[in-house]
């Protein structure tokens, strides 16, 4: 038995509705709170990010900008001391 990870978790929960930004899928849902918006992206297998917004536009850009900046970090080589 293979262990298990966040992107098995998400794929059994159908959590994604089809949203993708630099070939990373995310989602955005309505919250139960009035006037709020969760958003949700899973970068890799072993990271996730996640935030709150006060409407569906701004859920979908913070969501694009915590994709960007999981991206740029990735890049980045470590530093050699």
């Amino acid at each position: 038995m293979r262990p298990r990870n966040h992107l098995d978790n998400l794929a059994q929960a159908h959590i994604f509705n089809g949203m993708e930004h630099r070939g990373i899928e995310y989602s955005v849902v309505q919250s139960v709170e009035r006037g709020k918006w969760n958003w949700f992206a899973v970068i890799d297998a072993t990271m996730t990010k996640s935030g709150q917004a006060k409407s569906k536009p701004a859920a979908v850009a913070d969501a694009e900008h915590a994709i960007d900046r999981a991206i740029a970090q990735k890049r980045v080589p470590p530093r050699s001391v």
